[in-house]
């Protein structure tokens, strides 16, 4: 098999790379994979894989659309997060992927790889995500913590008030740090964890 992903959009039927005949399809079969994600391997099966196959000489190549299908079922098999429905969050609450990358602290060019289904996010950065579409006030407390570095800095217990979060976010004054839990990213293990509210 021909490892080297083809990225052309020309027509079917294609030339072969090996016989150089023109007798490549495109067929789709059951197959059974093994891809790495976040340094460990996972054995999926995919009922419709994608292949490119020459009729003549029967050499197979991968392409483009081999690598979504893997990438839509380690998705699947890990329960990340759809890049349509990192479109659909945004979109609910009327967020750009630039105030997303500004708000959890991550660069641009990452969310919109994740939003365009190029790259799959790391496990921690999909929970981050999660907690952020779902608790507006970790939303608030992440936008308070780009004018108040200190927040997060001391932990509050758990049976202290922590409303003080929406209140800091509203108004933009100094105030004690809320409950947080620090989550490490897993992609750059130097990088400082990130502070949430528990």
């Amino acid at each position: 098999m021909n490892n080297t992903t083809a990225t052309s959009d020309r027509p079917y039927p294609r030339k072969c790379f090996a016989c150089r005949q023109r007798a490549v399809d495109r067929v789709y079969e059951p197959r059974t994979v093994t891809a790495k994600y976040d340094g460990r391997s996972y054995t999926l099966e995919i009922a419709r894989f994608p292949i490119d196959r020459c009729r003549h000489c029967g050499e197979e190549a991968l392409t483009n659309a081999a690598d979504d299908a893997i990438n839509r079922a380690l998705r699947e098999t890990l329960h990340l997060l759809e890049p349509d429905q990192l479109v659909a969050n945004c979109q609910a609450i009327g967020l750009s992927r630039r105030e997303l990358a500004r708000d959890i602290g991550f660069a641009e060019e990452s969310v919109s790889r994740w939003v365009n289904g190029a790259v799959l996010q790391s496990r921690p950065y999909d929970r981050i995500l999660r907690a952020y579409f779902a608790l507006p006030e970790l939303r608030n407390f992440l936008r308070a913590l780009n004018d108040n570095p200190a927040l997060g800095t001391v932990a509050v217990a758990d049976q202290e008030d922590s409303t003080i979060v929406s209140h800091y976010a509203k108004s933009k004054g100094v105030a004690p740090a809320p409950p947080v839990i620090e989550i490490a990213s897993a992609d750059d293990p130097n990088k400082q964890p990130y502070a949430l509210a528990a």
